[in-house]
């Protein structure tokens, strides 16, 4: 998925972390912190990797290329999936919700908020790079899972109505607008 695929699932997505720091705090201000952070978090286990650009001479002799590079290897640490689930559910606790494994971080209402929503937004990007042939580690650098469905940029409004199907789900989890038989959070 390219850069822009993914910051239109951080700005759809973005919802369900909103809505849960609304109803969890009672205050707007948690809320919208929750849905900027998933916004940029949709975009930074990319960014996470520190970029790095090189001036490199051209082959032909002709003149310099910039070589981009990152200081962290593309879909290693910064894309392990069991970090960014962790935090997300940590912070889901933290806001005085039933989380998984009784497990919380709180760190006060907005900044819970802002770590809700921006492992949220890691957690999407995650999603948007899952069809593709690389691997996203799920505990270490070293072990993955890919779909190996498309390339990269491939069907990216899809996959964004998929983020907005899932924000619904878990806005429908918490809320229980409508009852489907099961409650995973």
């Amino acid at each position: 998925m390219t850069g822009k695929g993914h910051t239109l699932c951080g700005v759809f997505g973005g919802v369900a972390p909103a809505a849960i720091a609304y109803e969890s705090t009672a205050s707007i201000l948690p809320a919208l912190f929750a849905y900027a952070a998933c916004v940029i978090g949709s975009t930074a286990p990319d960014w996470l990797e520190i970029p790095l650009s090189k001036k490199k001479a051209n082959k032909e002799g002709s003149g310099e290329i910039t070589v981009q590079k990152t200081l962290i290897p593309h879909r290693t640490w910064t894309h392990i999936i069991c970090v960014w689930l962790a935090l997300c559910v940590g912070a889901y606790g933290g806001l005085g919700n039933d989380s998984w494994f009784n497990f919380s971080i709180n760190l006060g209402p907005i900044n819970t908020s802002f770590l809700l929503g921006f492992t949220y937004g890691c957690l999407l990007h995650l999603i948007g790079d899952l069809p593709n042939k690389q691997k996203i580690p799920i505990f270490t650098p070293w072990d993955g899972v890919a779909l190996n469905l498309w390339k990269s940029g491939r069907f990216e409004k899809t996959l964004v109505g998929v983020v907005v199907l899932i924000s619904c789900f878990w806005i429908n989890q918490h809320y229980d607008f409508i009852d489907l038989g099961f409650n995973f959070v």
